[in-house]
């Protein structure tokens, strides 16, 4: 019989009817069509709507033939995204595997890119946790010491030192994730949202429930361009600001920036950009910003999301290869041929990469190998990146868009959607795809903002 693996378009999870989902206690070669109706993403948590079937040529390259059997004890460090799409993956391999995950936080499972886009529909922290820790461990068969802070590695006896004692490993894997850039002065900083975790999330949703804020988010990327949206339409007062002279400018075209732009703006959102910030003075119930433009302006909230940078203490702390992030081959494998690492704190061949399709690729090679499998290698997948504000969309890839001999095509309707497909010899090598919806501002946004500030 043919087994076919089909690909969620939120997050890249992919369901394999070969391996089925131990999640959800689906056994083995369980065709997609035969799925409870209720079943849904164990990444995201999106429906089953939401998945489309891989193709054939990209299907072989995770299907696997056999069920591998060993008595091999794996330690995963940390449990986000990574670290429990890996326990997944492995115990679908591997029946008999000791897997262990050892985590700082709760070990309750949530798709992190959520947090962007949840303040308008008044999601709770509890709204946003798809499993609790020990009731996922419990589906994996899988142990799960949270509350639990590793202090170091002992490469070797083969074991971690941690808060409540040594744990002793024959593969580890260091999912570690990244931690916030933080620009501002250590003053400062206790004040600043960085929206890096649910406990952030948390305490941003308590302190706008009741009442409309004005808002500075500082850093015009795809997760600053999200949250301005969502906050926005929840009815507060947002400023987002950027060194650079438009938004997105790290990854969109000058074009696609200033469409998104526009629909943001006309939505309520004021931008300010081309600047950089002098100083913040905390008050007793808000921040004074002044800008290398001149401008001072008063603020409720300050939320930053400048970027992530790997954290790599650990592995720079054991002698273990680090440049921007933890250093691995083509296999995830780090300079230690017992330790793995996957997920935001890795740097493969001199890049780091913070995106999901990223993650689950590395998940995939990662299981692979530590069950003795070396047929497949890792590479930064030239994946479909998606910007989720309501307001405008945006649905982009860029990859092979370097190459100056391409000719573009751009499409457009009623000011609707502006996109861009680019081809050499007639071959489509990547797009733009911005999707924007009328909406008509809320009254807060209507009533309050009146001027654009551009430095």
């Amino acid at each position: 019989m043919e087994y076919k693996c089909y690909k969620c378009k939120t997050c890249g999870h992919i369901y394999n009817e070969f391996i089925g989902d131990p999640i959800f206690n689906i056994p083995p070669r369980t065709k997609f069509s035969d799925l409870p109706n209720n079943w849904f993403c164990s990444t995201c948590g999106d429906s089953r709507d939401l998945f489309d079937e891989y193709e054939y040529s990209q299907v072989e390259d995770i299907v696997d033939d056999s069920i591998h059997h060993s008595t091999t004890h794996t330690v995963i460090v940390g449990a986000g995204i990574a670290g429990w799409s890996l326990a997944e993956r492995l115990r679908s391999h591997d029946l008999n595997m000791t897997i262990t995950i050892i985590t700082l936080d709760d070990g309750d499972y949530y798709y992190k890119p959520s947090i962007s886009e949840s303040i308008s529909q008044r999601k709770t922290k509890t709204d946003l946790v798809l499993a609790h820790g020990h009731d996922r461990a419990s589906l994996l068969n899988v142990n799960l010491y949270s509350k639990t802070e590793v202090l170091g590695i002992n490469r070797i006896s083969k074991q971690l030192i941690t808060s409540s004692g040594k744990y002793s490993y024959e593969k580890l894997v260091l999912s570690v994730g990244a931690s916030p850039i933080k620009i501002f002065p250590k003053n400062i900083q206790p004040y600043i949202f960085f929206l890096n975790n649910l406990d952030q999330y948390e305490a941003l949703a308590s302190n706008l429930l009741n009442n409309y804020k004005s808002i500075l988010v500082v850093g015009a990327g795809l997760v600053g361009c999200e949250i301005s949206d969502d906050l926005s339409r929840a009815g507060h007062k947002i400023w987002l600001h950027d060194i650079s002279p438009r938004i997105l400018s790290k990854i969109a075209s000058e074009e696609v920036s200033s469409f998104i732009q526009n629909k943001f703006s006309k939505a309520g959102v004021k931008f300010i950009l081309n600047c950089s910030i002098l100083s913040i003075e905390k008050n007793k119930n808000n921040f004074l910003v002044n800008f290398s433009s001149g401008k001072k302006i008063t603020y409720d909230i300050i939320i930053s999301v400048v970027g992530l940078k790997p954290n790599i203490h650990l592995a720079l702390n054991t002698e273990i290869a680090t440049g921007s992030g933890i250093k691995v081959d083509d296999y995830m494998m780090t300079s230690d041929p017992n330790i793995w690492a996957i997920g935001d704190c890795i740097e493969h061949s001199g890049e780091t990469a913070f995106f999901i399709d990223n993650i689950m690729h590395q998940v995939e090679i990662a299981a692979n190998t530590i069950c003795g499998r070396f047929d497949k290698k890792y590479k930064n997948p030239d994946s479909v990146i998606t910007m989720k504000a309501k307001t405008c969309s945006l649905e982009m890839k860029t990859k092979g868009i370097n190459n100056h001999d391409y000719k573009k095509e751009i499409l457009s309707h009623n000011n609707d959607y502006y996109h861009i497909n680019y081809f050499i010899k007639n071959k489509p090598i990547g797009f733009y795809k911005c999707t924007a919806k009328t909406i008509t501002p809320n009254a807060q946004s209507s009533n309050i903002h009146q001027e654009d500030f551009q430095c």
